[in-house]
């Protein structure tokens, strides 16, 4: 009988054991299942990038030499400066015309046009001597061109004249050989008028050709009597 009465009541509590522990059971895997979902509904980890991946490639660094020059310029080239208290002297040209500074640059190629005492002229030239400040004017002179000296530290400023000194085509030889080369000097002129003579001063017997009015035309014909054969000819300049 109270066997009976056992069985009956674990009968009746063993569905109530049954139920609470299945309840506990479950309680304890909800927290699991919502953790679960959780994860499931966020995106997966980022990856952890290789940094090595993202260093910009190695490079191996090698010097350049550079070669540093100032900028070329289209300026004209530099010319002296007459303030300079060195250089005195000034030569120039009052006519700034483009034929007058083309035939000055046959002299001076660096001949340019300026203003000087508010005026349009030709530099033909700038010297410390005043010398050389004569020989550039008398070239000027011997080229037909008329040239003014300009003395910068005292303000004198004079046309030049020149001297008397020009261009000669002269040939040199023994005295008793003179009469024959002019003679055949004169045959080489034909119809041109050249003075010839036959001089001993100043350096040694010779016959004179000339005066020229220029050293150019002075040139052309000394050339033209070394082609003709007379080979001692050669130019000079005086009186």
């Amino acid at each position: 009988m109270n066997n009976r009465l056992q069985l009956r009541n674990i009968s009746l509590f063993a569905p109530l054991i049954l139920g609470g522990w299945l309840t506990t059971t479950a309680a304890l895997a909800s927290p699991n299942v919502i953790t679960q979902a959780v994860v499931d509904r966020l995106p997966p980890p980022p990856q952890t990038p290789d940094v090595a991946k993202q260093l910009p490639p190695s490079s191996i660094f090698v010097p350049r030499e550079f070669d540093f020059q100032a900028p070329s310029s289209n300026t004209p080239p530099a010319v002296n400066n007459t303030s300079n208290s060195n250089l005195s002297y000034l030569v120039y040209v009052d006519d700034a015309s483009s034929p007058t500074l083309e035939q000055v640059k046959q002299l001076e190629p660096q001949a340019f046009v300026r203003q000087y005492n508010g005026r349009t002229v030709v530099q033909a030239g700038a010297f410390a001597q005043n010398s050389n400040a004569e020989q550039r004017a008398q070239e000027l002179k011997s080229a037909g061109v008329v040239a003014r000296i300009a003395n910068l530290n005292t303000g004198t400023d004079t046309a030049f004249t020149g001297d008397s000194r020009t261009y000669f085509v002269v040939i040199p030889d023994r005295q008793e050989s003179l009469p024959a080369i002019a003679d055949q000097v004169r045959q080489l002129q034909q119809n041109v008028v050249i003075d010839v003579s036959q001089q001993t001063q100043p350096r040694g017997p010779h016959v004179r050709v000339g005066p020229f009015s220029n050293r150019s035309l002075a040139e052309q014909w000394n050339q033209f009597f070394l082609n003709s054969g007379l080979r001692n000819a050669r130019v000079y300049y005086g009186r």
